[in-house]
């Protein structure tokens, strides 16, 4: 669905396929995690990075033709993270005494993530939304308002 649809209804969809409005639904869930992508680097988890650049090259729009983009920005609890800068993509949970993986710039990473293997250790906490400048206003603010119950950032 398109996200200018989604605004304008001014919730989220009920469709299966988006996975946004899934998110923002019942937050993150580790089963579905990777539909889009099969290679997972430290395994069957939830990816997050605080590079941007790297976020924005997940970003999936079911529409495409959409001049809108959309990136999460989640609350993420890390705990005792261990470092890794090798793939491990048979990683079903961190090694015993850690709670998340690490993933450090270097062999294998050019960008920084971080895994975890929990559903409770990540939630959504704002929606970016980006992309070329609409051709006609929408009531974002509203929607995003709606939706996260927080301020809006100009």
């Amino acid at each position: 669905m398109p996200i200018r649809r989604v605004i304008r209804q001014r919730a989220p969809c009920d469709l299966k396929e988006c996975y946004l409005c899934s998110i923002v639904r019942s937050s993150f869930d580790v089963n579905k995690c990777g539909a889009k992508n099969s290679f997972k680097r430290f395994g069957h988890g939830i990816y997050t990075s605080s590079c941007s650049s790297k976020s924005d090259d997940y970003v999936c729009n079911l529409s495409e033709n959409a001049s809108l983009r959309v990136m999460i920005i989640c609350r993420v609890v890390v705990g005792r993270p261990y470092k890794r800068y090798r793939n491990a993509p048979d990683l079903l949970a961190p090694p015993s005494g850690y709670d998340s993986i690490a993933g450090e710039i270097g062999w294998d990473l050019n960008y920084e993530e971080t895994v975890t293997y929990e559903n409770d250790t990540v939630r959504p906490a704002y929606l970016i939304v980006y992309g070329d400048k609409p051709k006609r206003a929408t009531n974002l603010k509203a929607f995003v308002k709606k939706i996260f119950k927080t301020p809006i950032v100009s």
